[in-house]
């Protein structure tokens, strides 16, 4: 007997979503504001509200983000950044366009970067650290934001 086992089931877990996420679709294809409407707005102050920071600020794509925040890091041309391997290449490529250079640690069992990985690639260049949630499933945050705090990495 075989059976297929889903990667992940992001519709399952949508579903759980489908009358909040349709009513918010409504909202921006009636307004016809795909592009810093009031929806943007709102997400923004309810987004930094959570983080309990002032400001937040919504961009194009997630590689566009990575950019902005490494570039407000202020990181040294040639400083390394470690991420997963098994990311998808626009975290590479953010990291490259911000002047430093990726560096790949491996990933657990849980598809998400090794902490131990994470120490082992540390070397003197090393500026900051880029852990990738994949599928739905959070990084190892405690072990890695002790690891950055521990060696003085972003």
């Amino acid at each position: 007997m075989s059976f297929a086992v889903p990667y992940t089931d992001l519709a399952d877990a949508s579903k759980r979503l489908m009358s909040e996420l349709s009513a918010a679709f409504q909202r921006v294809a009636g307004s016809g504001r795909y592009v810093l409407g009031p929806e943007l707005a709102a997400f923004e102050a309810e987004f930094a509200a959570y983080c309990g920071v002032r400001y937040a600020a919504g961009t194009s794509s997630g590689t566009a983000a990575l950019l902005l925040t490494l570039r407000s890091l202020g990181l040294p041309t040639g400083a390394e950044v470690i991420t997963a391997s098994n990311s998808f290449v626009a975290t590479a490529a953010a990291i490259a366009l911000s002047g430093a250079t990726p560096v790949f640690a491996d990933v657990g069992d849980d598809g998400n970067i090794d902490p131990a990985a994470i120490e082992a690639a540390i070397t003197a260049r090393t500026a900051a650290i880029v852990p990738v949630h994949r599928t739905g499933r959070p990084a190892k945050m405690p072990e890695i934001l002790e690891i950055a705090g521990r060696r003085g990495l972003y």
